[in-house]
């Protein structure tokens, strides 16, 4: 009877979730967070607009990705030696560096090379 009540599952669990976030870790603790602040409409519209088109939001991140990736090959190959030592040795680490200071720096990614005085096309 007690396992079928919504209710006194979904409050044990909470109460699961607090002891263990006092006992192991305080990441539990946020489940409970998350919970509290969807209960608040504002924030569920917020959920849903990202839930709803999730498809063409996940395409537009592929693309994105591929875009880095093509831009990096690119970068891997005559930009090589602009990097700091071991940053650019292999392309999928290459890859990740470029892809961390694209949101990172504030001058998107020539700023973080050390020689970037050189001209290329005059």
């Amino acid at each position: 009877m007690c396992l079928s009540d919504f209710e006194f599952l979904y409050y044990s669990g909470y109460i699961v979730f607090c002891i263990f976030g006092i006992t192991f870790h305080p990441f539990f603790f946020s489940w409970g967070l998350l919970v509290d602040f969807l209960r608040i409409k504002f924030l569920k519209n917020v959920v849903k607009a990202v839930w709803i088109p999730r498809e063409s939001l996940s395409l537009t991140f592929i693309l994105f990705v591929l875009i880095e990736y093509y831009f990096t090959m690119i970068a891997y190959i005559t930009l090589f030696d602009m990097y700091n030592p071991g940053e650019c040795d292999f392309l999928w680490k290459c890859l990740l560096i470029n892809f961390g200071y694209t949101f990172k720096d504030g001058g998107a990614l020539g700023s973080f090379l050390t020689n970037n005085d050189v001209i290329f096309f005059q």
